[in-house]
């Protein structure tokens, strides 16, 4: 099972809380009350439609899920949207895949291992965004094919229409999105470059400089949810965004994250070995000097999460004949193992 808090007052009120809780398993996506303390979980209530692919909103809230489903004479992915509050599982809108699926799919699950690649992210309590492959992946092409915004206040599922980015990129070539908040308002960003920076290094001294190979480039973007509504025009949504910075097979992007005002993020100079901290304040659109603020708020998060990690997680980790866990905090996951209580 995954159990996953969104990091809202994180390290306050982390002896006990509600979170959902997906169990990779079953599919079964429940609402369960966990406590670090007792190192327990009672399960407070199962949602009836079961789905292998799940996103939780920033404010913990909010659940976004999809599910292949058979219709008759063809395929079709249900998007539904869940209410950790009120409880209740709502059909938000589908999207045609066609009358062929995988012949060797041994279920009809988008977690199938021969089902082709589905990723949701839930932007907010109203917007999700599904990225979705038709093909099998292949070398020298982006990783997914379509990509559809999900309003789950209208019930419509928009097709995002310009996937294009500078020199050569795409919004197909996702590696990895996160919602934040600052000064009130949502955003979030979305990496491109499905590589991480060790693996980078390891490539850039055989990379051909001439003809880079395929995963190289790397583009850091901004998006702002509030003005996600005024970009649907008719069945098709053309997003907004700031081009934060784009690198090729010389940088790495080495950590992103967030503080009060803005974005930050650290640049890895592969070949000087050097790493250089930015940050992007976003309602001044400048990238500001002083990294203090940043430097300070790092050190802070690590002091917390190593309080936390020795209080609570530290004795968790050992089996005891309980269900093993995964509880995901921020940008950290930790194993755990929980005694589950049905109610």
């Amino acid at each position: 099972m995954t159990y996953t808090l969104i990091p809202k007052g994180l390290f306050n009120c982390e002896k006990e809380f509600n979170s959902f809780c997906h169990d990779q398993e079953t599919d079964l996506l429940e609402v369960s009350k966990i406590s670090l303390v007792n190192g327990e979980i009672d399960i407070v209530h199962s949602f009836p439609i079961r789905m292998s692919k799940v996103s939780i909103a920033p404010s913990g809230e909010i659940a976004f899920g999809a599910e292949l489903r058979s219709c008759g004479d063809f395929y079709e992915i249900a998007l539904y949207r869940m209410d950790l509050k009120h409880l209740t599982q709502n059909e938000v809108g589908s999207i045609f895949i066609g009358d062929k699926i995988n012949d060797v799919m041994e279920s009809l699950r988008l977690d199938d291992i021969e089902a082709y690649p589905t990723y949701i992210f839930a932007v907010d309590n109203r917007y999700s965004i599904i990225f979705i492959a038709e093909n099998e992946p292949e070398y020298g092409k982006p990783y997914f094919q379509h990509i559809y915004l999900i309003d789950s206040k209208d019930n419509k599922v928009y097709q995002i229409e310009n996937k294009e980015i500078s020199n050569n990129d795409t919004l197909l070539r996702l590696g990895s999105m996160n919602s934040f908040n600052c000064n009130g308002n949502l955003y979030f960003y979305l990496k491109t470059g499905r590589i991480n920076a060790s693996e980078k290094k390891e490539l850039y001294l055989s990379c051909n400089h001439e003809k880079p190979y395929y995963d190289h480039l790397e583009t850091l973007l901004l998006f702002s949810v509030s003005s996600l509504s005024d970009q649907v025009h008719g069945n098709v949504v053309k997003l907004n965004s700031t081009l934060i910075e784009q690198l090729d097979y010389n940088y790495a992007f080495d950590e992103i994250g967030t503080y009060n005002d803005g974005l930050y993020y650290e640049v890895l100079d592969i070949g000087k070995n050097s790493t250089t901290l930015k940050q992007y304040n976003i309602s001044e659109k400048v990238f500001e000097k002083k990294k203090t603020v940043i430097e300070s708020l790092r050190l802070n998060a690590k002091i917390n999460e190593n309080e936390f990690y020795e209080k609570y997680v530290a004795k968790l980790q050992s089996s005891h004949s309980k269900d093993r866990c995964i509880l995901e905090l921020n940008q950290e996951s930790y194993l755990i193992y929980l005694e589950k209580r049905n109610n």
